[in-house]
């Protein structure tokens, strides 16, 4: 497995302050994790030829940590290099894409011939965080090194020879990312999931195998019916003072909320076990995301928690994420859980309630020993490393106890996982460069859906 990373600049000095120059290439950097040596090109073409080269006849794993950007460099020189982009798994000089609708991106996959893969990966998905913290995961010992702009904003011509500050950079910033995956990989070996949350949700799945038979997969038919209903978290500033520079403020905060309400409270489970239609109220004992049609204006002193996504007819006009006034009648889809916080917040009428699906909940016992194992591992060896003064004892401590904590943060957003993948792929145009389409959609199968409304109990409770 390797790690790389590019470093660009602008091609020439824009004019005005509105001209955007194209970017060029003009130091790329490899990192292979067994023998931690760089090698490094000052030029695309250079880096994409080694890549791609027979060297042993064996696939490799290359890791950006940010492939968004240094991807939006590497699939134009495929393109122009006779690779064919392809959605289904890519045959020789053809290459296969992961890039959500959101624009984020995960892997470019390129089969160079019948014998050798090429997967790219973001590490950001697995480290989502900065190169400069990134440390803090397994507190590896390498720290990103800061410049000045100078250094950031200097124009290198094509000829341009790296001097000896700017390749202790670019070697730098590999090793940051290769000791962090070297120690991942030391603790979930080198299959391990290329996402946070997926890593997560594998470590839950060990812990309860049967999982699915609680949790069932929904039809795709039932999925868009209630994710309107998944809210997610709230980030909201009151408008009294939006915009505006405060002082002697206060942060509070609310330790392992997510993992809190899964361990603590019911949870929905199973096919759904009631269905009701038009004019009937749903059913208070059962956990149900309904459709109603209504009105709603937030009282006084009181904090928003409808989302302009619920709304899914009617939808009024505004810049507002979190609605105060329905302007009207309008449609919305919500679960009993946001139903008791929505009438505490607003003055609400239900005018009609169009449908309600219900399922049976309760408490797992199986999901709180996940997260209880987990807490009791976090607490143990933060405590342990704050009693050690050896160091690297302090250091596997301190990754013992974050990766209990990530596991018991990270895993339940599985569940709100979308079953429907839209994505974006890369489109060659001679005149325009590479364009990028929201034009695949696509099932995941059954084996790989997770169940909607345990996502949506969550963040509601």
């Amino acid at each position: 497995m390797w790690v790389a990373d590019f470093e660009t600049c602008d091609m020439w000095e824009p004019s005005s302050s509105d001209e955007i120059p194209h970017q060029r290439v003009w130091l790329a950097g490899i990192m292979n994790l067994e023998d931690m040596k760089l090698k490094y090109f000052t030029s695309l073409d250079d880096f994409m030829k080694f890549i791609l080269s027979k060297q042993d006849n064996k696939n490799r794993e290359i890791a950006f940590h940010n492939l968004k950007f240094d991807g939006s460099f590497i699939i134009p020189w495929l393109f122009e290099h006779g690779y064919v982009h392809v959605t289904e798994k890519p045959e020789p000089k053809q290459f296969s894409t992961l890039i959500d609708e959101r624009n984020n991106w995960y892997s470019i996959t390129i089969q160079v011939n019948k014998r050798i893969k090429v997967l790219i990966w973001d590490s950001l998905k697995l480290f989502p965080t900065a190169l400069e913290y990134l440390h803090e995961f397994y507190h590896t010992p390498s720290r990103k090194i800061k410049e000045d702009d100078a250094f950031y904003n200097q124009i290198r011509p094509i000829d341009h020879i790296p001097t000896e500050q700017e390749l202790k950079y670019l070697e730098n910033d590999l090793r940051v990312l290769a000791e962090t995956l070297r120690e991942h990989i030391k603790y979930y070996g080198l299959r391990f999931k290329k996402t946070q949350a997926g890593q997560s949700f594998y470590n839950f799945e060990k812990s309860f195998p049967h999982w699915r038979y609680r949790f069932p997969p929904l039809s795709v038919e039932e999925d868009e019916l209630i994710r309107p209903a998944y809210w997610g978290g709230i980030s909201y500033v009151n408008p009294k003072i939006a915009g505006k520079d405060i002082y002697g403020i206060d942060v509070f905060d609310i330790n392992s909320s997510y993992p809190y309400q899964l361990a603590s409270k019911k949870l929905p489970y199973g096919k759904p076990v009631l269905r009701t239609g038009q004019g009937l109220h749903p059913d208070m004992s059962k956990f149900w995301v309904a459709e109603a049609i209504v009105r709603f204006k937030l009282k006084e002193d009181h904090i928003p928690c409808i989302p302009l996504k619920a709304v899914v007819e009617g939808r009024p006009i505004t810049t507002e994420k979190w609605l105060s006034d329905s302007q009207g009648l309008v449609k919305i889809r919500f679960s009993c859980i946001d139903y008791l916080t929505i009438l505490d917040s607003y003055d609400f009428e239900v005018i009609s309630w169009e449908w309600a699906i219900h399922w049976a909940w309760k408490k797992h016992k199986e999901v709180a020993e996940f997260i209880y194992k987990n807490n009791e591992i976090k607490v143990k060896y933060k405590k342990l490393a704050q009693e050690t003064d050896d160091e690297e004892l302090k250091a596997e401590y301190l990754t013992r106890s974050n990766q209990a904590k990530i596991n018991n943060n990270a895993f339940y957003g599985k569940f709100g996982e979308e079953i429907v993948k839209r994505g974006k792929t890369p489109h060659y145009d001679k005149e325009k460069g590479v364009v990028y389409r929201v034009d695949r959609v696509e099932e995941i199968p059954d084996n790989k859906k997770k169940f909607l409304p345990v996502a949506i109990a969550t963040t509601s409770w």
